[in-house]
This record gives structure tokens, sequence and C-alpha cells, in this order.
């Protein structure tokens, strides 16, 4: 038992070893099948492919190596030209930002206007309802007041026709009892008249020629100082332009007289302050010839 247990594990030793070990068998019928002529040619073929592909890729390399350098060398003549469409590019691209802040703007304004204009519109609105309501109401009141009037219009002419019937009765009947009393207090008065009239009456004396005569010669008075009247203010507009042309001579002269009168008024102020100042000043060097000489006697 110690036996076959020691010879398992040699030979697990021994597979162990080999595990690592090429396979030489596989290795060998790889060879044989690459040695073949027809694995040769596929073999060349796969190399000159490869190196195909190798050549193509070198020159595609090249050819985008030399398209880079044709393209910086033209970038580097071309600078100006490229900065150029830069700044145009920039320039538009600012032109555009710009166009979108103005159109913004533009919306913006247009929008507050539109807001303002429905704000005023709702606030016209609400005014003018308002304004309608106390239109309404100012509307009610007046065909109230209206009819208040008219009632009361009414009523007042119904009253007023009942006073005026009342007074018409009162009337009448005050009339009708005072009647012969005035015609009684009316005698004296209508005999006064006749006596001074009837002297100028050629047929018999009555009242109604008398007053008849009256009212004419008041007529004849009347359309005589109509004539004086007529005379006279004739008379003054044919004299009114010589008068007004004497009358501002005779004013040119009043106010010339005055001036000169006030002129002589100021130079006879003017004489008395001189005169009076010369006779303070004469007054005062008496008083001082009196002092000095009082003092001279005292020493």
């Amino acid at each position: 038992a110690k036996f076959q247990e020691k010879n398992r594990a040699v030979q697990a030793q021994k597979m162990k070893r080999f595990e690592n070990c090429p396979n030489f068998v596989h290795v060998n019928a790889k060879a044989a099948e690459e040695s073949t002529p027809e694995a040769r040619r596929q073999k060349l073929e796969l190399r000159a492919l490869l190196e195909m592909e190798r050549q193509d890729f070198n020159s595609a390399r090249r050819l985008d190596q030399e398209k880079e350098q044709e393209k910086r060398k033209t970038c580097w003549l071309s600078r100006s030209e490229d900065r150029r469409r830069e700044r145009e590019l920039e320039e538009l691209r600012l032109k555009e930002i710009q166009d979108r802040e103005t159109r913004q703007k533009e919306w913006l304004s247009k929008m507050l206007l539109v807001a303002f204009c429905q704000k005023s519109f709702n606030i016209f609105k609400a005014q003018k309802s308002i304004q309608d309501f106390y239109l309404q109401k100012v509307v009610s009141g007046g065909v109230i007041t209206r009819f208040c009037l008219r009632t009361m219009n009414v009523r007042r002419r119904t009253k007023l026709y009942q006073n005026v019937t009342k007074l018409r009765m009162a009337l009448a009947a005050f009339a009708r009892i005072t009647l012969p009393a005035v015609k009684c207090d009316a005698q004296e008065v209508v005999r006064s008249f006749l006596q001074v009239q009837v002297s100028k009456m050629a047929g018999p004396p009555s009242i109604q020629s008398a007053i008849k005569r009256l009212r004419n010669a008041a007529i004849k008075l009347q359309l005589w100082w109509s004539r004086v009247r007529t005379a006279r203010n004739a008379y003054v507009s044919i004299l009114l332009p010589h008068w007004r042309r004497v009358q501002d001579q005779v004013y040119q002269r009043m106010f010339d007289d005055l001036a000169a009168e006030e002129v002589r008024a100021e130079k006879a102020k003017q004489q008395l302050m001189r005169d009076l100042l010369t006779r303070t000043s004469s007054l005062q060097a008496q008083q001082i010839a009196a002092a000095a000489a009082a003092e001279g006697g005292a020493g």
C-alpha cells in the first residue's frame, strides 16, 4: 500500500512537471502543416498583404501629414484672411446677440405697452361704469326732481288759482262796497279840476273833454321839449370839437402855470434854506467871537 501511494505521488510529480512543458506533438504537427507549399504560399500572401497594408497605412499617414503641413502653410499664408474672417464672424455673432437683445427689448417694451394699455383700458372701463352709474343716478334724481317740481307747481297753480279767484271775489266785493265812498271823495277833486279847465272849454263842461284837453296840452309840451332837445344836441355836435380843442389848450396852460408855480416854490424853498444856513453860520461865528473875547478879558 505504501508503494502504491509513493508510486502515485511520483506520477503526480511527473505530471505536474510536464504540465508547463510545450506539447511537442501539437507543435510538430503544426510545423508540419506550415511546412507544406500551400501553407508557405498562404503565409507569403498573408505577409505580402500585411506589408501592403502597412505601406498603404504609411502612405495614408504620410498624405495626412502632408495635408496637415499644407494646411498649416496655407493657414500661415492666409492668417490675415483668417483673422479678418474671425473678426467678421465675431462681429456677426455680436450683431446677432445685439439684434437678439434689441428684439427682446422691443418685445418687452411692446409687452409693457400692451400691459399699460390693458391696465388703462380696465381703469377707464371701471371709471366709465362708475360714471355711467352716477349718471344714471343723476338722471333718476332729475326725473324725481322734475316730478316733484311738476307736482308742486300743479299744487301751487291750483292754490294760486284758488287765491286769485278769492282775490277777485274780494276785490269785486270791496269795489262794490267802496265805490259810493270813492265817488263821494272824488267829487271835490273833479269839481276843482272842472273849475280850472272850464274856462278853456268851448262847449258844456264835462270830465272826458277836460281830460282830453289836458292830454293834448301834455303832448304839445312833450313835442316842444323834444324839439328843444334836438336843437341842443345839434349845437353840441357842431361846437363839441371846437370846445375840446379850446379845453385842451386851457388845460395845457393850466398845467404850465402849475409847473411854473412848483418851480418857483422850489426855488423859494432853496433860497430860504440858504438864508437859514447863512444866518446860522453867522450866529455861530458871533458866539465863537464872544466866547473868545470873554476868555481874553478874563485872562
